[in-house]
């Protein structure tokens, strides 16, 4: 029968076939939906208007949801594809060969979490296995999930994992949303992410207030919060209406399968398990742990480094670079590239950014970096010159080292040039 409402949980997750009945012969119906990450591309097609009815932040003011403590280290993502609002994952294995966690998983947890409750998110089935075989070799009591455990076995180790048997519970994306544990205070975020969704629902598994009242403790092995923001930083206040900025040439076509002898019997097929002799291979981990110890981060952190991107922004405009400049700037800086640089603002630099660049600049002039243009009194002498065109190039000697200065005929400063212009220069003149 046709309802006269419809409330839809989890409504950032789009169920095609249902959206398109309502927009067809239940187009009179009228639509409810509930979700935390309302942000999936192309929501706006299929809702009219966005109710913001209460915030993280506030929540956890009121007692509603519990604190939190995070540990983090920042980690480069540059070079990994992006597919459907997050890094690309294909298969298992042609993600984790380029996806990089900062940190011993087992080792920080020991150090910083022993005998929490814990909930951990891995990148690939492998990598959550292997992370589940470290704990238990350290004596941890630990289960694996996925989509192929048996809903008998599943449902031992949830139950296991909720009465305190199970230390650690490891997973892919089983929990990511719809499953409550208030008594797990531990949250070990061992895949880097893009998608702010997904973020938001992992961080949210832990954020449930327990009976030991403690806060909620995230490890961040992939330096999610750096990029995506803590729990309560401000999210969109709006809906995506789908607009694609990919042109159609952008988009590339699914591949099909390439065929692969089998290591047992080597029959040739598209598949993974043989369908001749049924050997199955086993997927070890790629994923790649970069040496590195997880620090505690608070927000005053994040917003000193928005503030140094700010006035890098300002620095940049004010001496005539291109706001690229800055976000070279902010790396340089922390290691790290800034986040959110869009909202970005340019601010007049500070003291102490000033410094900071009088010291890059001073360490750039002694030969550790590009060697910039130096004033004219700190040449020490011409070794060559040549008249090219109606200019005179000279190559000189510096404080800093060698450089090609460019003048007219008259003698007059033009401009410097191209470093690489030395081989041509010297010689016979």
């Amino acid at each position: 029968a046709k309802p006269n409402w419809l409330i839809i949980d989890e409504a950032h997750t789009i169920h095609k076939p249902l959206m398109e009945r309502l927009s067809g012969e239940w187009s009179d119906v009228r639509v409810i939906g509930l979700s935390a990450t309302p942000f999936t591309k192309g929501l706006g097609k299929y809702y009219d208007d966005l109710v913001v009815v209460e915030t993280t932040k506030n929540l956890i003011a009121a007692g509603n949801l519990c604190d939190y403590e995070v540990y983090s280290a920042p980690i480069d993502m540059s070079g990994v594809k992006v597919r459907l609002g997050d890094f690309v994952n294909k298969d298992a294995e042609k993600r984790v060969n380029t996806t990089k966690i900062v940190g011993d998983v087992v080792n920080t947890w020991m150090r910083l979490a022993r005998n929490q409750k814990t909930v951990c998110f891995a990148v690939s089935v492998a990598h959550s296995k292997s992370i589940c075989d470290e704990f238990l070799a350290n004596g941890i009591e630990a289960a694996h999930i996925d989509a192929y455990t048996e809903p008998d076995d599943r449902k031992v180790i949830l139950d296991g994992h909720a009465s305190g048997k199970i230390q650690i519970l490891v997973n892919v994306g089983i929990t990511v949303a719809g499953w409550d544990s208030p008594d797990c205070t531990c949250l070990i975020f061992a895949c880097p992410t893009k998608s702010l969704i997904k973020h938001i629902q992992i961080l949210g598994r832990v954020l449930r207030v327990s009976t030991c009242g403690k806060k909620a403790l995230i490890l961040d092995h992939g330096g999610n919060i750096e990029r995506n923001g803590f729990p309560t930083d401000q999210l969109p206040d709006y809906l995506d209406d789908g607009t694609s900025n990919q042109s159609e040439s952008q988009v590339k076509e699914k591949k099909d399968p390439e065929p692969i002898a089998c290591q047992k019997c080597r029959f040739v097929s598209t598949v993974y398990v043989c369908p001749k002799c049924g050997f199955e291979p086993e997927i070890k981990p790629k994923v790649e742990a970069m040496p590195g110890k997880l620090q505690k981060v608070d927000r005053a952190s994040m917003e000193d480094k928005r503030d140094f991107y700010c006035m890098a922004l300002g620095w940049a405009k004010s001496h005539g670079k291109k706001p690229g400049m800055a976000y070279y700037l902010a790396k340089d800086k922390f290691g790290v590239a800034p986040i959110k640089t869009r909202s970005a603002t340019p601010k007049k630099p500070d003291e102490a950014f000033i410094n900071w660049m009088t010291h890059r600049m001073i360490k750039y002039a002694k030969g550790k970096g590009k060697k910039p243009p130096q004033p004219d009194n700190k040449k020490s002498g011409d070794y060559h010159t040549r008249k090219r065109q109606g200019f005179v190039y000279k190559l000189q000697t510096t404080l800093a080292g060698e450089r090609i200065r460019v003048e007219d005929m008259s003698g007059k400063y033009v401009c410097w040039a191209k470093y690489e212009y030395k081989t041509e220069l010297i010689g016979n003149t």
